[in-house]
């Protein structure tokens, strides 16, 4: 079976094409950057990172050039930021990206734009920088995101409150915004964390049939939400 190699591109609005290759191949990035990918839970689309701030949404059954994009840098993400990780809602048409500045971006994939951004851990000039923080997670049922913090706690949103509060905010011209852009933050009010981990948990796993997940560092907690 062909493989694909993904090429970023150094023009965000004009991102290479995908080349056929032999198995085992590598590409995509640099040496110093992070590549990732999701496919969504139909199947049908996925959302992929090269390390350069872009994310390129490809219709699985034409991956020679993405349907569309989304353009992270010089609005959302610092500088020197980097993608860590996507990870589809099961219930929506949206993938969410962490990245190591510790902030969460909830990305439309219809309209390649930023619905949310979710900031947690601790605050941005005591973080170790180019350090991964936790693979975020969603629940089975979509409305619940968790994610491990480099302050050791797994922080949680209801994400359906959460969109649904930043938009009556914004109806009331009272949704804090990233400087600079249109992308409403979620309130630190609206999260809860979850302390006991003497690291980061940087693994997290929701049980598919009973309310319960696990969480890991050098130890591992099984939390039973009430």
């Amino acid at each position: 079976l062909p493989s694909y190699i993904l090429r970023s591109s150094t023009d965000a609005h004009d991102p290479s094409p995908v080349s056929a290759s032999s198995m085992g191949g590598a590409g995509g990035g640099s040496a110093h950057t992070q590549t990732c990918a999701a496919i969504e839970p139909q199947g049908t689309v996925s959302a992929v990172s090269l390390g350069d701030k872009i994310i390129r949404f490809y219709d699985c059954r034409n991956w020679m050039q993405p349907y569309g994009i989304c353009d992270l840098s010089g609005v959302v993400m610092p500088s020197d930021a980097e993608i860590t990780a996507l990870t589809w809602d099961p219930h929506s048409c949206c993938v969410l990206a962490a990245t190591d500045s510790h902030q969460l971006l909830l990305i439309n994939s219809v309209t390649k734009r930023v619905e949310c951004q979710f900031p947690f851990g601790i605050p941005q000039h005591n973080l170790t920088r180019h350090r991964s923080p936790g693979r975020p997670v969603f629940s089975p049922d979509g409305n619940f995101l968790l994610c491990g913090g480099q302050d050791g706690n797994v922080h949680m949103w209801n994400v359906r409150d959460v969109l649904a509060k930043a938009a009556g905010d914004a109806e009331r011209g009272a949704l804090a915004e990233v400087p600079g852009s249109q992308v409403p933050v979620a309130s630190d009010k609206w999260a809860h964390a979850l302390g006991g981990h003497q690291g980061t948990p940087l693994a997290l796993a929701f049980n598919p049939r009973w309310n319960m997940f696990a969480s890991a560092c050098i130890n591992v907690a099984l939390w039973c939400p009430s």
